[in-house]
């Protein structure tokens, strides 16, 4: 287990470290010196050893005195990373708010008091943070209290009853929206693409929620993003394309009316048009895909608030991943194959874990782009570390273990072949995945690695496979996700190369 001081300084990014440092300076005790000494003496461990760091800090820090100087920088570094993102979002304004209400009401200066309540209460109601009203209006109520008793003072105590009760009423709509939300993802996420009898019952079983018959159920902006969100997945998995792409219109509408909250929600608004974009680029919706594209990339430049760098790097992140569904739809793998230096060099496999699926498609991107340019090997490499991952969403596992068949049969490894044939086999019938596409794809390659006895009727049999897969193909899976990596022109050069 990690020292929890290792663990911050760890987590820290440049700019973050480089403020510290900077206001650390200022002062010339010579204590504060140690914590610094102390501090460039944890950020240069790559793992942490206590050992090493009571040997290396002695000179400066006695081993008996390290727990408490710890400690202390903890503290001085987390009142640092507060400072530091001050203006990163409405939540840590809103603390900020709720701690100079405390610190003005105690010094009796209740006129800025009140100032403050007036102006956290507006920062609440324009990005929907009622969770918060509860802390404002209990300085509120104090002020109340603390002043004398009148008319005027009964009638704001009962309209701040009447506020927080509607309040209250607001966050309930938000966490039932919020809870159907998490139910659609958990039924939707693993499985992927496909629709079995028991996920469509489960489906229905969610959908007949009272909440989820009409919009008009949303008390919030946030609640109806949420109820549009749900309907445009339960749109992409049951394939109906033009319905999911009106519910992400509704939703970058709802962001576009509301502006103030579009603003307050910055990373929200990213994803909605980021999604909107990505159901463009499966359907062919070329213009709508670079008006969408565009907006994207000028998210930075809308922000209100300092935008934190794991804010920044996951905008660049979705930005690469939209530019390779572009190219992949045009077949420019050469041009997908130059982008791996740019996730290397910009760092983006460094990004919250929300964006980890986004993270795992360009990987499937890159391995599927380096396959079909004969770079076997290193297609090999990004597939095995896309499989890693433990969170895969199904068809996601499906299509990259069939190209891993199609790698090792390039790469001539017939006896891992065999073995991986048989593996992949049993997990397509496990994850209710062995539909005829697959298992022709199966066919294709067992056929491919047994050329013995009749090779009429063998490349007969290839030929026939090839075709039905690609009658399958056009009729299935056409505008839907990962539709653009098909085996079926690995499948055509095979074909062509076994006539020969």
């Amino acid at each position: 287990m990690n020292d929890l001081l290792f663990d911050i300084i760890q987590s820290m990014s440049k700019n973050e470290k480089g403020f510290f440092k900077k206001n650390s300076r200022v002062h010339s005790a010579s204590n504060d010196k140690e914590y610094l000494r102390l501090f460039d003496v944890i950020d240069k461990m790559k793992q942490f050893d206590d050992k090493k760091l009571k040997k290396k800090t002695s000179r400066f820090i006695p081993p008996s005195l390290l727990p408490a100087r710890k400690n202390y920088l903890k503290n001085i570094l987390m009142k640092s990373m507060r400072q530091f993102k001050d203006s990163i979002s409405h939540e840590m304004e809103l603390n900020n708010r709720l701690s100079n209400m405390e610190i003005l009401f105690r010094n009796r200066l209740i006129e800025h008091c009140k100032r403050e309540i007036v102006i956290a209460k507006r920062l609440m109601e324009n990005a929907e943070l009622y969770n918060y009203f509860h802390a404002i209006a209990y300085w509120e109520r104090q002020l109340l209290n603390d002043g004398e008793r009148s008319t005027m003072n009964e009638a704001c105590s009962l309209s701040l009853a009447r506020e927080e009760s509607d309040a209250s009423t607001k966050i309930m709509n938000i966490a039932a929206f919020e809870r159907l939300a998490y139910r659609m993802y958990s039924i939707t996420y693993a499985s992927g693409d496909l629709i079995v009898k028991e996920t469509e019952n489960c489906l229905r079983e969610l959908l007949s929620d009272p909440l989820l018959s009409s919009e008009k159920q949303a008390r919030t902006v946030t609640s109806k993003i949420i109820f549009n969100n749900i309907y445009s997945k339960y749109f992409e998995v049951t394939g109906d394309a033009e319905q999911m792409l009106h519910c992400l219109d509704r939703v970058i509408f709802l962001f576009e009316e509301h502006e103030k909250y579009k603003h307050a929600h910055i990373s929200k608004y990213m994803n909605a048009l980021y999604n909107n974009a990505k159901a463009c680029a499966w359907m062919g919706k070329s213009g709508r895909f670079d008006r969408l594209y565009r907006q994207l990339e000028e998210i930075p430049a809308l922000s209100e608030t300092t935008l934190s760098p794991s804010f920044l790097r996951s905008h660049r992140l979705l930005m690469m991943n939209l530019r390779m569904h572009r190219m992949a739809r045009d077949k420019m793998y050469a041009d997908i194959i130059c982008e791996i230096d740019v996730y290397h060099s910009s760092e983006l496999y460094h990004v919250p874990s929300g964006y980890a699926m986004v993270r795992m498609e360009l990987q499937y991107f890159f391995a599927f782009s380096l396959f079909s340019a004969g770079q076997n090997k290193q297609a090999l490499k990004w597939l095995n570390i896309l499989l890693e991952n433990k969170n895969l969403r199904q068809d996601i596992v499906a299509y990259a273990r069939l190209m891993l068949l199609a790698i090792q049969y390039e790469l001539e490894n017939d006896i891992l072949l065999t073995y991986e044939l048989r593996s992949v086999k049993r997990y397509l019938e496990k994850s209710q995945r062995n539909g005829a596409f697959e298992n022709n794809v199966l066919d294709f390659i067992r056929l491919l690695i047994n050329l013995n006895g009749n090779k009429v009727k063998v490349q007969g049999k290839l030929e026939r496979i090839y075709h039905e897969t690609k009658m399958m193909e056009q009729q299935t899976m056409t505008g839907k996700i990962y539709s653009e990596f098909s085996l079926i022109h690995w499948m055509e050069k095979k074909v062509k190369a076994k006539k020969r």
